[in-house]
C-alpha cells in the first residue's frame, strides 16, 4: 500500500510541476512579447 501511495504522490507531483511549467511559460511568452513593443514604442 506504500509503494502504490508513493507512487501516486509522484505521478500527482509531476503532472502539477508539468502544469505550473507549462503556465508559467505561457506568461513568459506573453510578458516577453509585450515587453519588446512597450520598449520599442518607447524608442
Amino acid at each position: 500500500m506504500s509503494d502504490w501511495t508513493a507512487g501516486l504522490g509522484v505521478l500527482i507531483s509531476a503532472v502539477a510541476w508539468t502544469q505550473i511549467f507549462i503556465d508559467y511559460r505561457r506568461k513568459l511568452v506573453r510578458i516577453m512579447p509585450s515587453v519588446s513593443s512597450v520598449s520599442s514604442r518607447r524608442d
